[in-house]
């Protein structure tokens, strides 16, 4: 029985870590196969992904292969058979499309042969540039029905539910991904037809669409042809009413699609849950960055709601460091705002290699990114790719060779990350049960608008606004407020502010990035939230639209925010007792009302704290990016002007620490971006964690500290300040941590009648604690 539940996976009763890797069966050798699953295996993994390619197994229409009759890699029955026996978990990925460097995304080259009017249209009646299809295209889903037909009826008998060690099938791969790298939708004139129905459903008449567009269309098939399609020449105002809508439309669109496609899988017995995977992640040089993920979140928001569907994420940081691992934070919470509240968070392509040799990543950059990601709640993992293959009768889209720099190569031979990824794997194997039922501690709550991140189509005429939408929204909320909440360790969860209600008990104080544009409803729940006793801190602006471009000042009216000018250029505004930040934009107020707590060089306030109705308002106009230290003391700073208590203090830069509870276990998480080994002191609610002892991480590193682990009715781990890599229980129980040689360690064990000794360490003291000196990497405590 699987059981998505309480942010977990639950297998049969039992709550799981799941910890996977990617390996393609269409890519290596099927001699292979069972060793590179055993190597899987002893890094620690639980489970095996793969891609299932429409175009490997129907390379002609109606000529299906699943069983290696004219290639033994495409013997699909025989990997399932494997994994079955080799007693490990399964993902497996049907597509249609299924990406994965192929020609065609998968796609079979026939079907765009045969029937080419399944092919995307651009806005002005060209094929996409991408040849992506038109999902909902009845063509199209017709051969779609026949391939999933045909592999389900396979996937059906190796379920976990019934005779094998599938626990999850995913639907598709990246919707929407390749409109949104071209800034080019659909208008192919099956899916016009759908943007229709989708009108004449929502507005009831012709006369309230041409009401709400403000156009004077004499039939709907004119909203289509003279005001959609001629998004590019009509007025700015109805371009960017009718762009909304349809990008409204598109999330419906997709969800429809992958309704579709579960639908398909039902039919043929798939009963176990299904993934859709979320596209976003990009590079940026040597650095992988999520600054746009939130666009793919915006594009699949309503397909995150389908039941028995999990959200899971893409998620390529490449080379991690202390300026972009801010990236993985962010995209956790804002995919947790708007997943399943039961489903874990789940990345299931997470970045284990890279497309190409460069940038080279080093094992520190899978060890830490896996980290921080565990930091942050994420609670299944599946490495893209574990490892590596060659694309047979020239599949691939990048020629023969599939490296990804993966850990594990096509012959079983490992690269150095391999033995991090095993290293992580074991810690996993022994406390990743308990770990699961823990929790982050939050010590805030931020906003989260997938509507200010669809922008994935703009016309001409529409641009300057979403754009202008976009600059500030990366710049003072991703790279800004965020980052810099995110590098001061002040933890949050998001608040998805489309459609979830804001619970005043619970959410006591919520930042919320605004620009000039924000819904009626958005402003309008925002204005409530204050009314009941919340805290809302409002930046760097305030709306004075709706993103339609109607007019709506409701929040600024509220909040009784007089806007004289803004500002925009090379600002150094004084906010609290920190002079010179040096900022980008303001909004220079007038007639405020409460304490000014931020002022421009000439005197004019820009920000203020103010009680309104049951609650408070902290309006700071200024917006600038994270780009120096001291705005990481500044946004602590605001936090302590607003009452604000940080769950975990460290005493030192470069370090991201996180706390997770459970009901009665607990762990401290801890990494170093730094070079340098460190010595720290670790508060935990404003007392000293670990009796006040020091903690020793290596640089570009991390640990995973166990408080209250119990280890039998008879041991319990109080508080370590060494990493707990494994147990061994017989007529000794044997717990081994790692460590660094020449650093102290100190242990708090509760025992019952039992006596220890130590390996690889000497003992300083034993009296109220255990005190030892590290001389090997790994210490064992023998009781």
């Amino acid at each position: 029985m699987i059981e998505v539940k309480n942010n977990t996976i639950n297998i049969n009763g039992i709550e799981e870590f799941i910890f996977g890797g990617e390996i393609h069966y269409f890519r290596t050798p099927k001699s292979n196969w069972r060793m590179l699953i055993r190597k899987a295996k002893e890094a620690g993994c639980n489970l095996i992904s793969t891609y299932i390619p429409w175009c490997w197994h129907e390379f002609e229409e109606g000529k299906f292969d699943f069983i290696g009759k004219t290639m033994e890699e495409r013997n699909l029955v025989e990997f399932l058979k494997i994994l079955k026996e080799e007693e490990v978990y399964c993902i497996v990925r049907p597509g249609p499309y299924v990406m994965s460097e192929i020609k065609n995304e998968g796609i079979p080259q026939w079907l765009l042969d045969k029937y080419e009017d399944i092919i995307a249209k651009d806005i002005d009646g060209n094929k996409h540039d991408t040849k992506v299809i038109s999902y909902m295209h009845e063509t199209y889903l017709e051969r779609v029905k026949i391939w999933y037909e045909e592999v389900c009826n396979i996937l059906d008998y190796y379920q976990f539910t019934k005779n094998g060690s599938i626990i999850m099938v995913q639907l598709d791969n990246e919707v929407g991904m390749l409109q949104w790298v071209t800034n080019k939708a659909d208008y192919n004139k099956a899916t016009t037809n759908y943007f229709k129905e989708y009108l004449i459903e929502k507005y009831k008449s012709l006369d309230e669409i041409n009401k709400i567009l403000q156009i004077s269309a004499k039939g709907i098939d004119e909203v289509i042809n003279e005001y959609l399609l001629r998004s590019n020449y009509i007025d700015e105002k109805i371009s960017l009413k009718i762009g909304r809508e349809y990008s409204k439309f598109m999330r419906g669109y997709f969800r429809k699609y992958i309704e579709a496609l579960k639908g398909y899988a039902e039919e043929c017995g798939i009963e176990v849950p299904f993934i859709v995977n979320v596209h976003g992640f990009e590079d940026h040089g040597n650095s992988g960055r999520g600054i746009r993920y939130p666009i793919g979140l915006s594009q699949l928001y309503e397909a995150g709601k389908i039941p028995n569907v999990i959200l899971a994420g893409d998620y390529y940081i490449r080379n991690i460091s202390f300026d972009n691992y801010p990236d993985l934070i962010i995209s956790n919470a804002f995919t947790k705002a708007i997943q399943n509240e039961e489903q874990p968070l789940f990345s299931a392509e997470f970045q284990g290699g890279g497309l190409s040799d460069r940038p080279r990543l080093q094992p520190s950059d899978i060890d830490l990114s896996t980290r921080v990601c565990i930091a942050s709640e994420m609670n299944a993992i599946n490495y893209y790719m574990f490892c590596s293959g060659e694309n047979y009768e020239n599949i691939g889209l990048f020629g023969r060779r599939h490296e990804w720099q993966a850990p594990l190569k096509i012959n079983g031979e490992v690269r150095p990350h391999y033995n991090k990824i095993k290293s992580i794997g074991e810690i996993l194997n022994t406390i990743g049960r308990e770990l699961v039922k823990t929790k982050k501690v939050n010590d805030i709550y931020i906003g989260f608008n997938p509507d200010y991140y669809m922008n994935e189509y703009k016309s001409l005429k529409d641009a300057p606004v979403l754009d202008g939408i976009a600059g500030m929204r990366d710049a003072f909320q991703y790279d800004g407020m965020l980052k810099s909440l995110t590098q001061a360790n002040i933890s949050y969860e998001a608040i998805d502010l489309v459609t979830k209600d804001i619970d005043v008990d619970k959410v006591k104080t919520l930042w919320v990035f605004s620009s000039e544009y924000m819904d009626r409803y958005m402003q309008e729940k925002l204005k409530q939230y204050v009314e009941k006793g919340g805290t809302l801190v409002l930046y760097p602006t305030v709306p004075k639209y709706e993103l339609n471009g109607d007019e709506c000042t409701l929040l600024k009216d509220f909040l009784n925010i007089e806007i004289k000018e803004s500002r925009w250029g090379r600002l150094y505004p004084k906010i609290l007792h920190m002079d010179s930040v040096f900022s980008s934009f303001e909004t220079i107020l007038e007639n405020v009302k409460g304490e000014v707590i931020a002022i421009d060089e000439d005197g004019s306030p820009c920000g203020f704290i103010n009680n309104v109705s049951k609650g408070r308002i902290l309006y700071l106009g200024v917006g600038n990016c994270q780009d120096y230290n001291y705005k990481i003391d500044l946004v602590k700073e605001l936090c302590k002007k607003l009452g604000v208590t940080m769950s975990i203090e460290v005493n030192d830069t470069w370090i991201n620490a996180s706390l997770r509870e459970g009901k009665d276990t607990s762990f401290i998480l801890i990494n170093n971006f730094d070079e340098i080994d460190k010595d720290l002191k670790v508060m935990i609610k404003g007392k000293e964690a670990f009796n006040g002892n020091l903690v020793s991480i290596k640089g570009r590193n991390g640990v995973i500290l166990p408080v209250n682990f119990k280890i039998s009715k008879k041991i319990n781990i109080n508080w370590a300040t060494a990493e707990l890599t494994s147990i061994e229980k017989g007529e000794e129980t044997i717990l081994e941590f790692s460590t660094i040689r020449g650093k102290e360690y100190n242990f708090s064990l509760t025992l019952d009648n039992g006596s220890l000794k130590i390996e690889g360490a000497s003992i300083i003291d034993n009296n109220k604690e255990l005190k030892v000196l590290a001389n090997e990497d790994k210490i064992k405590i023998i009781i």
